[in-house]
């Protein structure tokens, strides 16, 4: 499996952030800003697309941005 940032993105370009969906709960996902593809600035209530690399995208809104943490609520 690739681990590079930049081969994610260029695999997956619908994509707007890498997230870990196994950390997934409550459908709550946590990302850091260099998870998100460059160029975004999450900002609480916008809306991306997450994935990995084994996951099927899904729509996410933030809901908190902390330093660098960003917390995500996974949207139905």
């Amino acid at each position: 499996m690739p681990n590079s940032e930049d081969e994610f993105f260029a695999s997956h370009p619908h994509v707007d952030v890498l997230v870990d969906f196994n950390s997934e709960v409550d459908e709550q996902l946590t990302a850091l800003f260099r998870d998100f593809r460059s160029g975004l600035c999450p900002e609480v209530g916008s809306v991306f697309v997450a994935g990995d690399w084994g996951a099927t995208p899904a729509k996410v809104q933030v809901l908190e941005v902390a330093g660098q943490l960003v917390r995500l609520r996974v949207l139905d």
